[in-house]
């Protein structure tokens, strides 16, 4: 690694026979010299590593490592802000495998679960929603023409979905075998699954399968654009869906207090991340009339 350190460029600046504007002179270049700071380096990385003792630790071993491979004090410093961009990189990658297998342990483990609750954590589809759409915007229409009807809730708006949304929105809206659909949004009150990272995922759209005979099966898509594929965040989304598909447990609830778990037996949850492009060949995978 090759890191050279930049030169600062001193001028001199004059005014020009007192007019209004300033002429610049360069009068010297100056080679900076930086050096390495542990203790500045430890405190860059304790967002990722809470424990500083431990941070600091790791900064050492860093320090004598590059040493081993050459690395004098002046090269250090001329390279800070390269190692420790890398170290932190590296330590994420670090931090998310480690965080994804005691996940996944406990997953197994059923130390988590993903299933209904008989408390007040319980989540329920809002009764109402508020919007700011005017009275007059135009609402959702079908490919025939007619408002929405299957959607949990009404009025909806076609400025509440871009193009691709609204075309899956109105193709769940005609399907036959489809009971209802949700349109859930990333804020308070709505659903959202809680991974291993700290901020939740609000998936974008929820919908119940009839099945004749049977518990209705419940969809659970989050929506992603091609240009996304591949993005850490969407792998991540992607793997926790289907996770949560593979846990699901519904179950017969007792009562928790004054509260009754509602739920049916047998009930399915199936959670997945659908690429827009990809949705009708999906959608007809999982809405199966045979299912």
């Amino acid at each position: 690694m090759e890191v050279d350190a930049e030169p600062s460029h001193m001028l001199k600046l004059t005014l020009s026979n007192g007019k209004e504007f300033l002429s610049a002179t360069e009068v010297q270049a100056i080679q900076e010299t930086a050096s390495f700071d542990p203790v500045y380096a430890t405190r860059s990385v304790v967002d990722i590593v809470p424990n500083p003792w431990v941070a600091r630790a790791i900064i050492d071993d860093l320090l004598k490592a590059l040493k081993k491979r050459g690395f004098d004090d002046a090269k250090l410093g001329a390279s800070s802000s390269y190692i420790l961009e890398e170290l932190r990189k590296w330590l994420q990658q670090q931090r998310d495998t480690l965080a994804e297998k005691q996940f996944m342990s406990d997953v197994s483990g059923e130390r988590i679960q993903f299933r209904l609750r008989a408390d007040r954590t319980l989540w329920k589809v809002p009764k109402e929603i508020e919007t700011d759409r005017a009275k007059n915007a135009h609402q959702l229409r079908g490919n025939s023409g007619g408002l929405t009807e299957k959607s949990v809730f009404s009025p909806i708006y076609e400025d509440d979905f871009n193009g691709d949304e609204a075309e899956f929105a109105c193709y769940l809206d005609e399907a036959k075998a489809l009971r209802w659909w949700y349109r859930n949004v990333a804020q308070a009150g709505n659903y959202w699954i809680q991974g291993r990272r700290k901020h939740r995922v609000y998936p974008d759209f929820i919908f119940a399968r009839e099945r004749i005979g049977k518990t209705d099966r419940i969809l659970v898509w989050e929506m992603k654009g091609e240009q996304l594929e591949g993005n850490l965040d969407t792998i991540y989304k992607r793997k926790l869906l289907k996770t949560v598909s593979e846990y699901y447990r519904a179950e017969d609830g007792l009562k928790a207090g004054t509260l009754e778990l509602i739920g049916q037996a047998g009930e399915t949850v199936e959670c997945d991340l659908v690429l827009m492009s990809e949705w009708k060949t999906e959608f007809h995978k999982l809405v199966d009339l045979s299912n």
